[in-house]
């Protein structure tokens, strides 16, 4: 009997022990998904909240910095499709601007703000890039 009583003593702590082991990795696993959902979800609402201002007044001035979210978005095929949103979005920003030749004659460009002679295409790929910013 003392046998039998210590083969299960062993086994109930080894056991115990084996799924204290399990317990403690899923948590960790648990608390890194959690981190960079968390991480996700500031650099979505700081680039949503520029996007947003953006989206109401484009101007030629803004150089929008989209590393930051670059960085914590994890699965390849959505990091791809935001830089694919993000050269529309230049190439728009590009195609809308109106340039000026060095001789303007009588034109007066008033302080720095700069024009777009359609911003349409600039706010069509500004609703492209929040999309990718919504909350997880």
């Amino acid at each position: 009997m003392p046998v039998e009583l210590g083969s299960f003593s062993f086994g109930f702590v080894a056991g115990g022990a084996v799924v204290g082991v399990i317990n403690h990795y899923l948590a960790k696993s648990r608390d890194i998904e959690s981190r960079s959902v968390k991480d996700f979800n500031e650099a979505a609402d700081i680039l949503d909240a520029i996007l947003h201002k953006e989206r109401h007044g484009p101007m030629p001035e803004t150089n929008i910095d989209f590393s930051a979210f670059q960085r914590v978005l994890r699965q390849k095929n959505e990091l791809i499709r935001f830089e694919r949103y993000v050269e529309e979005y230049h190439q728009a920003r590009k195609n809308a601007e109106i340039v000026f030749p060095e001789d303007r004659g009588d034109l007066v460009r008033a302080g720095s703000a700069g024009w777009y002679h359609d911003a349409n295409p600039i706010v069509l790929a500004i609703d492209k890039l929040l999309e990718c910013t919504k909350r997880k």
